[in-house]
């Protein structure tokens, strides 16, 4: 998980990596948003701020991403013959 905080301390963007199916996925995300609300409040009760910013869930799919390129880069080290 990232975050990205505006300069104004007023949106707070939540990059969530999730490994699944996109149903999942999207579950994740809808799950998170739904309990928005919640997890601010308690974001306020421990964090000082003059406002507390909006919290935004983004799928980060980075780690799939990096998989990926380390299956590709497995696959490179076999000798061609042996494929």
């Amino acid at each position: 998980m990232r975050f990205d905080i505006t300069a104004d301390l007023r949106q707070c963007h939540v990059f969530v990596s999730v490994i699944g199916k996109p149903d999942q996925k999207s579950r994740v995300l809808a799950e998170l948003e739904e309990h928005r609300r919640t997890l601010q409040r308690e974001l306020a009760k421990r964090v000082v701020l003059k406002y507390t910013p909006h919290l935004n869930f983004k799928l980060d799919d980075s780690i799939e991403r990096g998989s990926r390129v380390l299956e590709i880069m497995q696959d490179l080290e076999i000798p061609r013959d042996e494929r």
